[in-house]
């Protein structure tokens, strides 16, 4: 039910993919093969910089193998 609220909140079509481990690992694993990733911030929203990112995220943007695009979840601190 979660993964088809999100698709249908995005408005567009996209695959729907249910993974089990590491959601860090998993993230990086389904990006294999993107042209882009894009990950909303995780960390600290009053500490711009590297402490804007948690544990998950900064894991991802320094294991993609493609580009990854980083936005804040709302309005930018």
């Amino acid at each position: 039910d979660l993964l088809e609220a999100a698709a249908h909140r995005l408005g567009r079509p996209c695959e729907l993919l249910d993974h089990h481990g590491d959601v860090e690992r998993e993230v990086v694993a389904a990006a294999a093969d993107a042209d882009l990733l894009i990950c909303a911030r995780d960390g600290d929203p009053h500490r711009p910089g590297p402490h804007s990112l948690g544990r998950a995220s900064r894991f991802v943007v320094d294991h993609a193998t493609c580009p990854v695009l980083l936005v804040w979840p709302a309005d930018q601190p």
